[in-house]
């Protein structure tokens, strides 16, 4: 049987981040915690303390809720934040240390964790270098990347070079958003998390779609977090621009949800019904289980969560829970 693998975890920053950042970096650059109300940043806080900080750093604790959640193997990925507001030199050192703290996780338990980074994109050259230097040298098998980056949309022809090297290379990409950039109007009642993720998600997807990145990179292996965002759910209206506005076909000679084909999605959507729609969107082999350990946003059951999912075989119920995340990962299975 494939093993059960989570696409979607996170570790705690690694040592040495919170001394290189500290008087650097600015609460707007912190957009999850800036455009949070006093209630929701008093909830974090206490979370933080009762839940999250042992699940983030203890090993043993990690290990125990995988077991709880049958969980065989987590992809881990560094804390969603990314440090694309530093200057290119602090940004590289910075997903240095994360690319390093995540592959001594790795190296701990190889059997139960594989890694993904973090490249700084601020600075197109220094992320393809390290790049190459994760896969490499760490053995990390891709990065986590954010949904922009300082300002740039991910589409935007400055970072080509980066995804031409995702795609020689085989690196997973997986996709993290962390809060909303204009989130004045999501301060109360969590919207920055429970509305701005998801958004975030398909305006970055928008901006890959219509500036061509998956038409010129077919076999990129991008997976996004929280099912895609909402963009998976309501595509007919991007097709609907596209068919209508002459602007949306510049660079795309197909409609956009023949695009969203391409991605990859993670189950943390909650319900069998949504797991459901993106199936019958991205298909069975693209949809990867993901459980947002250990955030209350997360899915504490995500095997059952796929067994109850409507009208899946029992080979692509296996697929959906390790063999595509195995093959996709390049971990000898699926």
């Amino acid at each position: 049987m494939t093993p059960v693998i989570d696409i979607h975890c996170h570790a705690a920053p690694a040592p040495g981040i919170a001394a290189l950042v500290q008087g650097v970096v600015r609460p707007e650059d912190d957009p999850a915690s800036f455009f949070s109300s006093p209630d929701s940043l008093e909830r974090n806080r206490t979370l933080g303390r009762e839940q999250y900080g042992l699940a983030l750093t203890s090993l043993d604790e990690r290990l125990a809720r995988m077991d709880r959640s049958r969980v065989q193997i987590q992809a881990v990925s560094p804390s969603p934040q990314q440090f694309y507001w530093a200057e290119a030199e602090l940004g590289a050192r910075l997903s240095r240390l994360q690319n390093e703290h995540v592959a001594g996780l790795v190296a701990q338990r190889p059997a139960r964790l594989t890694g993904l980074g973090s490249v700084p994109l601020q600075d197109p050259r220094r992320a393809v270098a390290e790049l190459e230097y994760l896969l490499g040298e760490l053995g990390l098998r891709g990065v986590q990347i954010s949904t922009y980056v300082a300002g740039r949309e991910l589409g935007d022809a400055g970072l080509e070079p980066f995804w031409e090297a995702a795609e020689a290379l085989g690196a997973v990409v997986f996709m993290h958003p962390l809060g909303f950039s204009h989130g004045e109007r999501m301060r109360e009642f969590y919207l920055n998390n429970a509305i701005a993720h998801p958004l975030e998600s398909a305006l970055a997807l928008a901006s890959l779609i219509f500036n061509g990145v998956f038409r010129r990179h077919p076999a990129l292996k991008l997976v996004v977090a929280h099912g895609g965002g909402y963009l998976p759910f309501h595509p007919s209206r991007l097709d609907h621009a596209w068919e209508v506005r002459p602007e949306c076909r510049v660079h795309i000679d197909r409609r956009p949800s023949e695009y969203l084909k391409q991605i990859y999605v993670d189950t943390v959507v909650y319900t069998p019904e949504s797991v459901a729609q993106l199936v019958s969107l991205v298909g069975a082999d693209h949809v990867l289980l993901g459980t947002d350990y250990p955030f209350d946003m997360g899915e504490a059951d995500p095997v059952g969560l796929v067994h109850f999912t409507p009208r899946l075989t029992g080979r692509q119920r296996e697929a959906i829970c390790g063999g595509n995340a195995a093959r996709l990962l390049g971990l000898g299975a699926g």
